[in-house]
């Protein structure tokens, strides 16, 4: 029976996470984003300036893997780059103009999407906690 509720709560999660991406896909299609990189310009409009490293903590990310998202987001303009003037190899990160316009653009349609799939605060909220406290026991047991 046990066996039963946890590959239950498997498909929800699984059915749940194919519903989201398909709400979402055309966002990021629209401006050639992803979570991560919403995430870095959200970490970027928090701060004046952030390096390499601090980014690749935040998300819990390898630089390795970091680095070459913030080149292409660099390359697309929705950051720049600032060399450290006392320490050549430390490289600033700063969100543009264009990437907080696409952050921007980012939180109304979320806001817009939470708007529209959830109409009581009580209900996400207890949603929310349930699949935290799931995650952590799955995280605890791996």
């Amino acid at each position: 029976m046990k066996m039963e509720k946890v590959i239950k709560c498997n498909a929800i999660m699984n059915n749940l996470q194919d519903l989201w991406h398909q709400k979402i896909i055309g966002f990021y299609e629209e401006h050639e984003m992803s979570s991560a990189k919403i995430e870095i310009l959200s970490i970027l409009d928090t701060k004046e300036k952030v390096t390499l490293y601090e980014i690749a903590r935040v998300i819990s990310k390898p630089t390795s893997n970091v680095s070459p998202t913030l080149r292409k987001m660099a390359n697309k303009g929705l950051l720049t780059k600032q060399v450290s003037q006392s320490d050549r190899r430390i490289v600033y990160f700063m969100i543009s103009k264009k990437g907080k316009e696409v952050l921007d653009a980012s939180k109304q349609f979320f806001d817009k999407l939470a708007d529209e799939l959830v109409s009581d605060e009580t209900l996400l909220d207890n949603l929310y906690n349930s699949l935290d406290v799931y995650a952590s026991m799955i995280k605890k047991n791996v």
